[in-house]
């Protein structure tokens, strides 16, 4: 049987799947007629048309891996669905990975309404421990994070005929995967790969050694380019600039704009609003609620221009756009390609600091146990002392909360003050992390005394996100599994409400595992202004902390949100002498100016504590 002839089979396979009356997911039942529906309205898209699916079968049939850059988002969908019957009668499933937990679900679902099927049977989806899968389970969609799990435990991913991995950006969890994915590869000849990705289509191919990608289509429609003739400024005012020049000079059409974050999002959205009232203007990124991202998708009489991240590129489409305002090279961060020396010495720098390896780079036992952690293994030291102090239980509701994608507390564009008074009952004003610990104390008690009807009104009064706030309690469970496997502890200890060290304990025990982003107030006259202990660079309290305008000496952060300023992300007050606890400040690693001083006076003062209270560590 000659390659052509092997690749019309398929091709008619295929075919002869989609357009079958009886369902070939569901022996014995037929397709409805919205089914059909479906597949009419998706056959313009380029990998539905004989030459764009039959130059995909080639690279196919003659590789295990096959690079592709699709079209659109619906190009990828109907790509994976196509490969899902390619693989039918092998009797194993087929996986493809979404990016979060939210584009997973939705995708898992979308999917399972157009192939007629039901959702956690034939099309099921899976991440951490929500598990919509069954025995008839043919197509899996799950998470990044989930094929990390599933390939440690099933290295050649036995069960599985083919992954397609939708990767619509290098992240740290690809970094992770791609040496995986190859070894997998070479231990098992009869798994295909197929890799779905745009931006880096030639890095993916590059890497896996694939001489021949594929380039889905041209273009559903006539797409022409405009670039900006200057270098800018102020980014977000050129973009509202661009989006009044568009609706006051061009046909009448929905405009999409991508922005680096969230913040900026808000502030064009704003500016927006006032400036052109005949046209509706919506934010559009995973923080809001679903009512929220619904306006943004849906259509209404008005003009409408959609104000977006990389949200709307790797977890959702946005119909009808016919205008795209876009910046390149904001916010993204190519983890493909090799860092510098530089970033690879910092790290290893900071995972010694942390114990986790020793001095020549080989892996302590406590970096083995820290290496098998479900989140950042910066909470892995903080576990550990908070067993000591006891109160492991508050530090993993803080690192559950801390650990999910979107924020709990929901401040919709148009009611961010009026959000602001309800999250007020939760603050802790001495930690970021204790407010939300607060915040989800609150949660469980309504929830053990409310119906769920009232548990969603609550939410909504007090601006929570339930989605949130339910999967970090499925995190919590995670967590409070894997430290009673790795850390050997029988019983999660919790701190009393009376206890008078009750906020001292869990500060401490932060402390311990975030003493390398530390930061200390900044002698100028900034308000909220900080220097990180480490590197001397300039951070600030985000505008949404507890701990504004309080005046605080010593904070460790979680991390540094990359935006216009660099905002630290869920700040707690800290006393210095809990820094010296660590071996690390000995002696002490602080950033000095060009005259070889100290940057700023505390410094001097913590010097002469350490002089005063542990002098028989200094040096050493």
């Amino acid at each position: 049987m000659d390659e052509e002839t092997t690749e019309e089979i398929m091709y008619m396979t295929v075919l002869g799947c989609e357009l079958a009356k009886p369902n070939p997911l569901r022996p014995g039942v037929n397709r409805s007629p919205s089914y059909f529906e479906t597949l009419k309205q998706c056959c313009h898209l380029p990998i539905m048309q004989k030459e764009g699916f039959y130059r995909f079968l080639q690279l196919y049939n003659d590789s295990q891996v096959v690079v592709v850059d699709p079209e659109s988002s619906a190009d990828s969908i109907q790509l994976t669905k196509r490969v899902m019957y390619l693989e039918l009668f092998k009797d194993l499933q087929v996986l493809c990975t979404q990016p979060d937990n939210v584009a997973t679900r939705e995708l898992g679902q979308r999917v399972a309404a157009e192939l007629d099927v039901t959702y956690g049977e034939q099309v099921g989806v899976q991440y951490r421990k929500y598990n919509k899968t069954s025995d008839k389970t043919r197509l899996r969609f799950v998470t990044e994070g989930m094929l990390l799990q599933l390939i440690g435990d099933n290295p050649t991913m036995a069960g599985y005929s083919c992954l397609v991995l939708d990767f619509y950006e290098p992240t740290s969890n690809v970094d992770r995967l791609l040496p995986l994915l190859k070894k997998a590869i070479g231990l098992r000849c009869d798994i295909q790969v197929v890799i779905l990705s745009t931006k880096y289509f030639e890095k993916f191919a590059l890497y896996f050694d694939v001489p021949h990608g594929l380039t889905i289509g041209g273009t559903s429609f006539p797409v022409g380019v405009q670039h900006v003739t200057k270098v800018v400024a102020d980014y977000c005012e050129t973009a509202c600039h661009t989006v009044n020049q568009i609706h006051q000079n061009e046909s009448p059409g929905d405009i999409l704009v991508f922005l680096a974050t969230d913040i900026h999002v808000d502030r064009v959205v704003a500016k927006l609003r006032g400036a052109i009232p005949d046209m509706e203007t919506f934010p559009l990124y995973g923080k809001l609620s679903k009512a929220e991202k619904a306006k943004a998708l849906r259509s209404g009489d008005k003009s409408r221009c959609v104000i977006t991240t990389n949200f709307a590129e790797s977890s959702i489409t946005v119909e009808g756009i016919v205008y795209v305002v876009g910046f390149n090279s904001i916010g993204t961060f190519n983890f493909l390609d090799p860092a510098k020396e530089e970033v690879y010495l910092r790290g290893i720098k900071d995972v010694n600091a942390m114990n986790l390896i020793d001095e020549v780079g080989i892996i302590t036992p406590a970096g083995k146990v820290a290496a098998t952690l479900p989140i950042d293994l910066t909470w892995y030291n903080a576990f550990n002392e908070a067993i000591k102090l006891g109160c492991l239980s508050e530090l993993i509701d803080i690192a559950a909360l801390a650990s999910v994608k979107n924020p709990i507390f929901l401040r919709p564009h148009k009611t961010q003050h009026a959000a602001d008074s309800p999250h007020g009952q939760f603050t802790a004003p001495l930690s970021d992390h204790m407010t939300e610990l607060n915040t989800l104390h609150a949660y469980l008690r309504t929830k053990r005394n409310m119906s769920t009807q009232e548990l969603a009104t609550w939410c909504n009064e007090t601006f929570l996100s339930s989605e949130a706030l339910e999967e970090a309690l499925v995190l919590q469970e995670d967590l409070i599994e894997w430290c009673k496997a790795r850390l050997g502890v029988s019983e999660i200890s919790v701190l009393t409400p009376d206890d008078k060290d009750y906020d001292v304990k869990i500060r401490k025990a932060i402390t311990k595992g975030f003493f390398l982003h530390a930061a200390i107030r900044d002698d100028s006259d900034q308000p909220d202004q900080y220097r990180t202990l480490k590197e001397g660079s300039h951070v600030w309290i985000h505008p949404n902390s507890a701990l504004g305008g309080g005046d605080w000496e010593w904070v460790v952060y979680h991390k540094i949100e990359p935006t216009g300023f660099q905002y630290m992300d869920r700040c707690t007050v800290i006393e210095p002498m809990w820094l010296l606890e660590n071996d690390y400040f000995y002696p002490l690693p602080l950033t000095k100016d060009y005259g070889g001083k100290f940057w700023l006076k505390p410094l001097r003062a913590i010097i002469d504590a350490i002089d005063s209270s542990v002098p028989h560590r200094i040096g050493g």
